[in-house]
């Protein structure tokens, strides 16, 4: 081998070499901006809010009854897989958003291929609304109105006699049962059913799931 094929071979290897090592560290690189996990807390006054608006797309929404007047809750974003190459979807910029306006408190969240999962912290306010795509409802509340809107999934909620009102539970596919209550009654069509009861309170909680189970229970 001439010298000149020797020098341009070691020329070659090291193109490569450098080549070998710049992808690697592109790849780090990625790696470590991207998440395909990241959690948001906030703290929220609901001194002068009288509802409460809570929007999520795919996940889960728990509520537990607080003291004072702050609100908060831990959001945790979690990235799914999707596309050809099944790429798990970046979440590193995600939140959610928060508006108030007269009174009303919205959070909300919509993001394709993110399932977002919610702990909220609520203090006593007058109504409470959780709208929901796909996933689970957990809500144990006082005096506070409780409206549920759920795609398909799974819905609960926990409540006081003492404070409730008219309550009722709806599955257009599933089940729907209430516990706790005075004058239950249950209506089942086929795959649906619905059931009503009343607490001694004037808080009305309802639920209302278009697949999946329905379920309030009164202490």
């Amino acid at each position: 081998m001439s010298k000149a094929m020797k020098t341009t071979m070691q020329k070659m290897s090291w193109i490569v070499v450098a080549f070998v090592a710049s992808l690697s560290m592109l790849t780090l690189s990625t790696a470590v901006s991207a998440s395909d996990e990241v959690e948001r807390y906030h703290e929220i006054s609901v001194a002068d809010v009288n509802h409460v608006v809570l929007k999520n797309s795919v996940g889960s929404v728990y509520v537990e009854q607080g003291e004072g007047t702050e609100l908060t809750i831990r959001a945790v974003f979690e990235g799914k897989r999707s596309g050809i190459m099944r790429r798990t979807k970046d979440v590193s910029d995600m939140n959610v958003e928060i508006r108030e306006r007269r009174g009303v408190l919205t959070i909300s969240f919509s993001e394709n291929n993110v399932e977002s999962t919610w702990h909220v912290t609520l203090p006593a306010v007058a109504k409470l609304d959780v709208d929901l795509g796909v996933g689970l409802v957990d809500v144990k509340v006082g005096a506070t109105a409780v409206n549920i809107d759920l795609g398909v999934g799974d819905a609960k909620v926990e409540g006081l006699i003492s404070e409730a009102g008219a309550v009722s539970a709806n599955a257009g596919v599933g089940s729907a049962t209430i516990r706790g209550a005075h004058d239950v009654k249950t209506k089942r069509a086929i795959v649906a059913e619905t059931t009503s009861g009343r607490g001694d309170g004037e808080y009305p909680i309802s639920i209302d799931i278009g697949v999946g189970d329905a379920g309030i229970r009164l202490r």
